[in-house]
Protein backbone atom coordinates (compact mmCIF):
# COMPACT_ATOMS: atom_id res chain seq x y z
CA UNK A 1 0.00 0.00 0.00
CA UNK A 2 1.63 3.21 -0.73
CA UNK A 3 1.82 6.31 1.62
CA UNK A 4 -1.09 8.40 0.14
CA UNK A 5 -3.57 5.16 0.49
CA UNK A 6 -2.01 4.41 4.04
CA UNK A 7 -3.18 7.87 5.01
CA UNK A 8 -6.18 7.81 3.80
CA UNK A 9 -7.21 4.34 5.05
CA UNK A 10 -6.08 5.19 8.71
CA UNK A 11 -8.50 8.62 8.34
CA UNK A 12 -11.24 6.36 7.16
CA UNK A 13 -10.66 3.78 10.20
CA UNK A 14 -10.82 6.73 12.50
CA UNK A 15 -13.55 8.56 11.09
CA UNK A 16 -15.56 5.46 10.59
CA UNK A 17 -14.69 3.61 13.91
CA UNK A 18 -15.68 6.88 16.33
CA UNK A 19 -18.88 7.44 14.41
CA UNK A 20 -20.06 3.80 15.37
CA UNK A 21 -18.59 3.79 18.92
CA UNK A 22 -20.48 6.93 19.52
CA UNK A 23 -23.29 7.36 17.40
CA UNK A 24 -23.85 3.43 16.74
CA UNK A 25 -24.33 4.68 12.92
CA UNK A 26 -21.92 5.46 10.02
CA UNK A 27 -23.19 8.19 7.86
CA UNK A 28 -23.50 7.11 3.91
CA UNK A 29 -21.80 10.53 3.20
CA UNK A 30 -18.54 8.62 5.44
CA UNK A 31 -18.83 5.64 3.52
CA UNK A 32 -19.89 6.67 -0.19
CA UNK A 33 -16.34 9.77 -0.40
CA UNK A 34 -14.40 6.95 0.59
CA UNK A 35 -15.48 4.48 -1.49
CA UNK A 36 -15.59 6.89 -4.78
CA UNK A 37 -11.83 8.26 -3.22
CA UNK A 38 -10.47 5.08 -3.06
CA UNK A 39 -11.70 3.90 -6.65
CA UNK A 40 -10.29 7.32 -7.85
CA UNK A 41 -6.57 6.45 -5.95
CA UNK A 42 -6.88 2.88 -7.35
CA UNK A 43 -7.63 4.59 -11.09
CA UNK A 44 -4.54 6.83 -10.56
CA UNK A 45 -1.94 4.23 -10.72
CA UNK A 46 -4.16 2.15 -13.66
CA UNK A 47 -6.50 -0.58 -14.86
CA UNK A 48 -4.76 -3.16 -12.88
CA UNK A 49 -4.98 -1.54 -9.24
CA UNK A 50 -8.43 -0.36 -10.24
CA UNK A 51 -9.62 -4.01 -10.87
CA UNK A 52 -8.07 -5.08 -7.40
CA UNK A 53 -9.59 -1.91 -6.10
CA UNK A 54 -13.44 -3.49 -7.23
CA UNK A 55 -12.36 -7.37 -5.87
CA UNK A 56 -11.56 -5.91 -3.07
CA UNK A 57 -14.68 -3.71 -2.82
CA UNK A 58 -17.12 -6.54 -3.80
CA UNK A 59 -14.91 -9.33 -1.40
CA UNK A 60 -15.65 -7.05 1.97
CA UNK A 61 -19.34 -6.36 0.76
CA UNK A 62 -19.79 -10.30 0.12
CA UNK A 63 -18.02 -10.68 3.79
CA UNK A 64 -20.38 -8.47 5.02
CA UNK A 65 -24.12 -9.88 3.23
CA UNK A 66 -24.32 -13.17 5.20
CA UNK A 67 -24.29 -11.18 8.66
CA UNK A 68 -26.66 -8.61 7.32
CA UNK A 69 -28.86 -10.72 6.10
CA UNK A 70 -29.05 -12.61 9.72
CA UNK A 71 -29.40 -9.62 11.63
CA UNK A 72 -26.09 -9.80 12.98
CA UNK A 73 -24.12 -6.70 11.55
CA UNK A 74 -25.50 -3.41 10.54
CA UNK A 75 -25.79 -1.77 7.15
CA UNK A 76 -23.14 0.88 7.56
CA UNK A 77 -21.01 -2.28 8.69
CA UNK A 78 -21.10 -4.04 5.38
CA UNK A 79 -20.30 -1.12 3.21
CA UNK A 80 -17.10 -0.44 5.91
CA UNK A 81 -16.09 -3.29 4.85
CA UNK A 82 -16.31 -2.88 1.77
CA UNK A 83 -14.36 0.54 1.42
CA UNK A 84 -11.86 -1.27 3.65
CA UNK A 85 -11.03 -3.79 1.01
CA UNK A 86 -11.08 -1.52 -1.83
CA UNK A 87 -8.23 0.53 -0.03
CA UNK A 88 -6.59 -2.64 1.14
CA UNK A 89 -7.18 -5.26 -0.80
CA UNK A 90 -8.30 -8.73 -0.10
CA UNK A 91 -6.13 -10.14 1.34
CA UNK A 92 -5.62 -7.40 4.08
CA UNK A 93 -8.94 -7.38 4.83
CA UNK A 94 -9.79 -11.13 5.24
CA UNK A 95 -6.64 -10.34 8.37
CA UNK A 96 -8.46 -7.91 9.44
CA UNK A 97 -12.13 -9.18 9.69
CA UNK A 98 -10.93 -12.47 11.64
CA UNK A 99 -9.17 -9.77 13.82
CA UNK A 100 -11.93 -7.87 14.70
CA UNK A 101 -13.81 -11.79 14.83
CA UNK A 102 -11.23 -13.05 17.66
CA UNK A 103 -11.64 -9.33 19.30
CA UNK A 104 -15.46 -9.31 19.01
CA UNK A 105 -15.64 -13.04 20.51
CA UNK A 106 -13.84 -11.65 23.51
CA UNK A 107 -16.34 -8.69 24.00
CA UNK A 108 -19.05 -10.46 23.18
CA UNK A 109 -18.01 -13.15 26.28
CA UNK A 110 -17.44 -9.87 28.60
CA UNK A 111 -20.91 -8.56 27.51
CA UNK A 112 -22.62 -11.89 28.22
CA UNK A 113 -21.01 -11.69 32.06
CA UNK A 114 -23.98 -10.08 34.92
CA UNK A 115 -22.86 -6.21 35.01
CA UNK A 116 -21.23 -6.63 38.70
CA UNK A 117 -18.63 -9.87 36.99
CA UNK A 118 -18.65 -7.63 34.15
CA UNK A 119 -17.11 -4.94 36.53
CA UNK A 120 -14.86 -7.16 37.86
CA UNK A 121 -13.21 -8.61 35.04
CA UNK A 122 -12.12 -5.58 32.86
CA UNK A 123 -10.85 -4.18 36.59
CA UNK A 124 -8.42 -6.72 36.55
CA UNK A 125 -7.26 -6.32 32.68
CA UNK A 126 -6.94 -2.99 33.55
CA UNK A 127 -4.44 -0.26 35.41
CA UNK A 128 -5.54 2.35 37.33
CA UNK A 129 -7.33 3.68 40.34
CA UNK A 130 -10.56 1.23 40.66
CA UNK A 131 -12.61 4.79 41.07
CA UNK A 132 -12.11 6.00 37.86
CA UNK A 133 -13.09 3.31 34.50
CA UNK A 134 -10.75 2.84 32.07
CA UNK A 135 -10.72 2.51 28.04
CA UNK A 136 -12.61 -1.01 28.10
CA UNK A 137 -15.12 -0.43 30.59
CA UNK A 138 -15.75 2.58 28.75
CA UNK A 139 -16.20 1.42 25.57
CA UNK A 140 -18.38 -1.63 27.42
CA UNK A 141 -20.66 0.98 28.71
CA UNK A 142 -21.13 2.12 25.31
CA UNK A 143 -22.08 -1.78 23.78
CA UNK A 144 -24.79 -2.17 26.47
CA UNK A 145 -26.25 -5.48 24.69
CA UNK A 146 -24.68 -5.58 20.97
CA UNK A 147 -21.15 -4.23 19.80
CA UNK A 148 -20.21 -1.38 16.87
CA UNK A 149 -18.55 -4.12 14.68
CA UNK A 150 -16.93 -1.14 12.79
CA UNK A 151 -15.53 0.34 15.57
CA UNK A 152 -13.46 -3.11 16.30
CA UNK A 153 -12.74 -3.83 12.72
CA UNK A 154 -10.75 -0.36 12.53
CA UNK A 155 -8.86 -1.25 15.81
CA UNK A 156 -8.02 -4.70 14.22
CA UNK A 157 -6.81 -2.53 10.73
CA UNK A 158 -5.04 -0.40 12.52
CA UNK A 159 -3.11 -2.92 14.35
CA UNK A 160 -2.23 -4.57 11.30
CA UNK A 161 -1.40 -0.91 9.94
CA UNK A 162 1.06 -0.30 12.62
CA UNK A 163 2.60 -3.71 12.43
CA UNK A 164 3.52 -3.71 9.01
CA UNK A 165 5.03 -0.01 9.55
CA UNK A 166 7.33 -1.70 12.44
Amino acid sequence: MDVLKTVFTIAFLLSAGIWDLLGRRIPNNLVISAAISSLALSSLRGTSFLILSLKGMAFGLGLGLLPFVLGMMGGGDVKSLGVLGSLTGVSFLWKAFFGALAAGGVFGVLLLLPPHARRRSVHLAESGPPHKPGILSGFLAKCKNSMPFTSILSASALALILTRAF
